[in-house]
């Protein structure tokens, strides 16, 4: 009899796809495993290309049961391609303990894996760390076994030893490097702070916004061998200058994302340090916040002026493509911005520049600071084919705005300029004591007039250096979800401290072991069988893409895919 799985591999996947109508239903493709071993070959890249950890949702003993399958089966852990992780970090004061009892075989297999990852030294610890149920050692040696991992969406505990000294290593190109490193053929990432239970400690800002990436153990990533596409959430830059001290020009990264904490003074020389790291920039978005600078004016911290910024930014005059850079301010109006940011200098030494997201007073000053010499048409590269304006205050303020626009439009210089998209900020006209009239319908028809395409679009809507990318606003989202969570359970511990009554079990639901990822198993249920897919239940996790559409910068979006299957740990548990 004829079997499908006979036919070349992008036929019998057309036929997969049709078969569950392009549903990516992952427990039909279990069922499917279920054949013959042809078919289980044929769908287990397919199963294993993607898989999703969700600390908050699942359990650790389903992380070990993932990890243990493959240090065992090598040929699934080269299957899997990308991770979407989250919540691994550990609070020993509020941590509800599983009671996992590892088999000698089981921790025989930890310790293989440790002495392979070349972190001996820490395996007294790890033998400590996974009988508490603290998987952050887990998750470390999984990223040591994976060597065909190519993306990686993860909510990054503040701190991690265990991962900090697996990143360590993963630079280690000596003789004597681990038999394992991890993220040798890692091509794209996408990092922000994991949400975590309130504290206290902390001066302001950081008690208002406590999620921060520091560089203190996660300045590996920015040198690993084979990565592209790099975004950082929350930055703390700090110590740059230290880190990547002498390494300019070292980093194969072509597009850089990077969203500053909203308390951050980046220094010219941190932030000189990151930027010149890469070789040749294709794409850059970038994210500052002087919010806290009018709450602070007499701080001895300096944040980077354009200017400074600008001679950052000049080794990758022969290479950038696209630039986004947003400077964030005060609310209200007028808006408040410490003097002395200065503007950048003519973009068009940039020679292949030809998407650019900016605040007009970036480009030509103002804002309490003098004017640039120059005008718009001056500075702009003929290259230019989409070009932004963000913010209000140089449109409010700069009554000339609209005519460089225009002159823009009217100069031969600029036959490549397809579009001119403008901030709408009607709301901040408003406020101002003395209106001006907004650029907006002259150039519209200016626009209409030359054919090129023209958008005035609500700031919501927009990128702002990378600052509201899809996959930031569902780490709030994600965040707020479980604040609200803690929120409710620590009302509801309250009135049973309060006013104790019989638990008749309605009020279980939100005490224990749910938001700490119990999924109601008998811990000591589970075995040391190689892990099979019918051991995967049928629920099964989407999340955004990892490819945006071409045209706009490159970034992860893990929100929904046609094209890649997933599962969760839980899938997998």
């Amino acid at each position: 009899m004829w079997n499908p799985v006979d036919l070349p591999a992008e036929l019998f996947g057309m036929v997969i796809d049709y078969a569950i109508d392009r549903q990516d239903d992952f427990q039909s493709l279990c069922n499917f495993c279920l054949v013959d071993r042809q078919w289980y070959a044929g769908l287990s890249l397919r199963l294993y290309f993607k898989w999703t950890y969700d600390g908050d949702e699942h359990s650790f003993i389903s992380l070990w049961k993932f990890l243990r399958t493959m240090l065992q089966n090598a040929q699934l852990a080269g299957y899997v391609r990308v991770l979407d992780i989250q919540y691994w970090e550990y609070f020993p004061d509020l941590h509800s303990y599983e009671g996992v009892g590892f088999p000698q075989e089981d921790l025989t297999v930890i310790h293989d894996a440790v002495r392979k990852a070349g972190i001996q030294e820490l395996e007294l610890s790890i033998d400590e760390a996974v009988r508490k149920d603290d998987r952050r050692p887990l998750m470390a040696l999984l990223l040591t076994v994976l060597p065909n991992l190519r993306s990686i969406y993860a909510h990054v505990p503040e701190e991690d030893p265990y991962l900090a000294k697996v990143l360590r290593l993963s630079l280690d190109n000596l003789e004597n490097k681990p038999q394992q490193q991890a993220l040798q053929n890692l091509e794209e990432a996408q990092l922000m702070s994991a949400w975590h239970y309130p504290h206290s400690t902390g001066d302001l800002p950081n008690d208002e916004y406590p999620y921060v990436l520091g560089l203190e153990y996660l300045w590996p990533i920015f040198r690993l061998p084979n990565l592209r596409k790099l975004s950082v959430f929350e930055l703390e830059p700090m110590g740059a200058s230290v880190r990547f001290s002498g390494c300019a020009g070292t980093s194969p990264i072509t597009h850089l994302t990077l969203v500053n904490d909203h308390g951050s003074f980046i220094s010219a020389l941190d932030a000189h340090s990151l930027l010149t790291l890469p070789k040749a920039l294709v794409s850059l978005s970038v994210y500052l916040d002087d919010c806290y600078l009018s709450l602070f004016p007499t701080s001895d911290s300096k944040q980077i002026s354009n200017d400074e910024l600008w001679s950052a930014l000049e080794p990758h005059r022969d290479s950038l493509e696209h630039l986004d850079f947003y400077r964030n301010c005060s609310f209200g109006a007028p808006l408040v911005r410490r003097q002395g940011n200065s503007h950048f200098g003519l973009l068009r030494v940039f020679k292949r520049l030809n998407r650019l997201c900016i605040q007009p007073e970036t480009l030509l000053g103002g804002c309490g600071d003098p004017m640039a010499s120059f005008r718009l048409r001056d500075t702009l590269p003929p290259t230019l084919k989409n070009l932004t304006f963000y913010g209000a205050d140089e449109q409010l303020r700069n009554g000339s705005l609209s005519d460089q626009i225009c002159e823009v439009l009217e100069s031969s210089d600029f036959i490549q300029l397809t579009s001119i998209l403008l901030e709408d900020v009607s709301n901040f006209n408003r406020l101002y004591a003395h209106p001006i009239a907004l650029p907006y319908s002259k150039v519209k028809r200016a626009c209409r007039e030359r054919m090129v395409g023209y958008q005035k679009v609500n700031g919501k809507a927009l990128l702002k250096g990378g600052s509201q990318l899809p996959c930031f606003r569902k780490a709030f989202e994600i965040r707020r979800e479980k604040e609200d969570k803690w929120s409710k359970e620590q009302e509801l511990m309250w009135v049973r401290e309060e006013a104790p009554w019989e638990d008749d079990g309605e009020y279980s639901e939100g005490l224990g072991f749910g938001c700490l990822g119990y999924d109601g198993s008998d811990p000591h249920d589970w075995d040391s069988e190689e892990l099979d897919p019918e051991e995967m239940d049928s629920e099964n996790r989407y999340s955004e893409s990892l490819t945006s559409e071409q045209g706009e910068p490159e970034e992860l979006d893990l929100e929904d895919s046609d094209s890649e299957h997933q599962h969760s740990a839980e899938d997998t548990g």
